[in-house]
């Protein structure tokens, strides 16, 4: 369990787990972990009242101190609340011998709420209870009361008021069960000074003194109250009154000298949420969810802003209809093992993961199954799409099946209209930096028209598009492409602008001794060529037959046959 929030410091969550850190529960049994709870916004001050020594001094008040805002609760696990803004200042009152007019200052706005640290990794696995709770939000600080007005009227006419009161503070908000604490209530603004005005001949003026506004809330969407507003409309109805005859009747508000506003409160910090993802989560906003169980959406989840998505060990997520990464919604997909991530019946023309514009798309890890519906890539585009961004693969188990005429990873099919300037079916950059991927085109009835495993869909026009780059991480890595052109038996294939390999990473052609490279992958598996590691001159054919030249050589041979590569 963690701290409640103590003022305007944050609560502490139940399982700290801060971002670049990673959890991993394993075993069986129960975890209940629970945040401490968000604090209360502090109450404002009260402004300060006005002073009056009869036929001395009619003085204004200054105002008062906005509160603090209360620190966010922590999360069951993950972070700890973010913390309150401080109040701000009242304004300060001039207060001197001169009894004549005295214009008092703006109360100082109060800062915002700090938003809540991001949270790590977490793994669980199917085997653990996991009872998380966030702390609960507090409640808004309380505005102060204004101070009291004064007046007097010897032989002529003075008025002064009391300060403003300050805002109070926003409450601090509520956590996630599992994610990031949440953020400090925004501090009140403080209240205006008030002010004083003499006339000799036309009554009272106007005088008085703003309040200070309230902070936000940390709920995002209200403010605590403002403190009291000051205003002498009547000098007959000061708190202090001394020697006033009536002769002078109120004027009213004849000058617009003295209604000085107090501080803006400060705004709620936001912060980032990490959810549990489960069957009805087809919406994910800019943040870290989690899959912590076998998870089914049976509806096409949407991605909006930055999201990463960690697949918890020995969990699937089945997201039925796939997941629709689109640059219009500024989105960008981060997906991470160990777990699981299973589509395989997407719709007509949609991609498995992407869009028609697709966004940044990257696999770190797990093991990702994924088939395009007709005509949609598996990773990357839907059917004829227009543009896309970065697809980046660092590790894990990717098997990529793309839907008739697109491709395993990179465009849907193309819409084949050469005379369109975006070429539709294209595809970006494509890096595989690691893991073992398998990437297929779709074919169509006949097997001669298809989407390139890796690159451009089906168009039938020749323009090039796309690169990819190529590397490795571990000796396990491999890659497999059906092909890196598309359409490969028409004649009029799209193919990749160009193909590279990382600096320093070779791969071989697995089962052989030869090095890959841009013209000889094509349907192969291509494996790590390892540092030491001796191949044979020459292609394998009777013209070009591989040539023992050396005992490396002849040794070379004799193991690559004891580790079941044929010759």
């Amino acid at each position: 369990t963690g701290a409640n929030a103590n003022g305007a410091t944050g609560g502490g969550a139940g399982i700290e787990l801060t971002a670049g850190n990673f959890l991993n529960l394993i075993g069986s049994g129960s975890v209940n972990a629970t945040g401490g709870n968000a604090a209360n916004g502090g109450n404002g001050e009260n402004g300060y009242d006005a002073y009056l020594d009869y036929d001395d001094y009619c003085t204004p008040g200054s105002g008062g101190k906005g509160g603090n805002g209360g620190g966010g609760a922590g999360a069951g696990i993950g972070t700890r609340g973010g913390n309150g803004g401080s109040g701000g200042d009242g304004g300060r009152a001039k207060r001197d011998n001169n009894e004549g007019t005295n214009i008092g200052d703006a109360g100082v706005g109060g800062s915002d709420g700090s938003t809540a640290n991001a949270m790590g990794a977490l793994s669980v696995t199917n085997n653990i209870t996991l009872n998380a709770n966030g702390g609960n939000a507090g409640t808004s600080g309380a505005g102060g009361n204004r101070g009291k007005n004064a007046a007097e009227d010897p032989y002529n006419h003075y008025s002064a008021s009391g300060g403003g009161g300050g805002g109070g503070g926003g409450f601090g908000g509520a956590a996630n069960n599992i994610g990031t604490g949440g953020p400090g209530g925004g501090g009140g603004g403080g209240g205006a000074a008030g002010n004083s005005q003499v006339s000799y001949t036309t009554g009272f003026y106007r005088v008085g003194a703003g309040g200070g506004f309230g902070g936000g809330n940390g709920d995002g969407t209200s403010s605590a109250s403002n403190g009291q507003t000051s205003e002498l409309t009547n000098p007959y109805n000061a708190e202090f009154n001394e020697g006033l005859s009536g002769d002078y009747p109120d004027r009213g508000w004849e000058s617009d000298n003295g209604m000085y506003p107090g501080g803006a409160g400060g705004a709620a910090g936001s912060f980032v949420t990490n959810n549990i993802v489960s069957s009805t989560t087809t919406t994910l906003t800019s943040g870290l969810y989690s899959v912590i169980s076998d998870v089914t959406v049976t509806e096409r989840i949407q991605v909006s802003g930055n999201v990463t998505l960690n697949l918890s060990e020995g969990v699937t997520l089945s997201a039925k209809k796939g997941i629709e990464v689109s640059q219009d919604n500024n989105a960008n997909l981060t997906i991470n093992g160990p777990g699981a991530l299973t589509i395989d019946g997407c719709d007509y023309g949609k991609s498995g993961i992407g869009a028609f514009r697709y966004g940044n798309i990257t696999i770190n890890g797990g093991t990702v199954n994924v088939t395009g519906g007709s005509g949609g890539a598996a990773i990357g585009g839907d059917r004829h799409n227009v543009s896309g961004q970065a697809i980046t693969i660092k590790g894990g188990v990717v098997n990529a099946q793309g839907g008739m005429f697109a491709a395993g990873i990179g465009a849907g099919e193309g819409r084949g209209n050469t005379s369109d300037p975006e070429q539709w079916g294209t595809c970006n950059h494509i890096y595989i930096y690691g893991g073992q991927v398998t990437a297929i085109g779709g074919v169509d009835g006949t097997g001669d028209i298809s989407g390139a495993g890796i690159g451009s869909g089906s168009s039938f026009s020749q323009p090039r598009a796309g690169t990819l780059t190529l590397g490795w991480t571990n000796p396990d890595d491999f890659i497999y492409s059906s092909g890196y052109v598309s359409d490969p038996g028409t004649g009029f294939g799209r193919r990749l602008t160009d193909i590279y390999f990382v600096e320093g990473k070779q791969f071989i052609i697995e089962g052989t001794a030869t090095i890959a490279t841009t013209d000889n992958i094509g349907g192969k598996k291509i494996v790590p060529y390892s540092a030491g590691q001796v191949t044979l001159s020459g292609a394998g054919t009777q013209d070009n037959p591989w040539r023992i030249t050396s005992t490396a050589d002849w040794n070379a041979l004799a193991q690559n046959v004891i580790n079941n590569n044929s010759y």
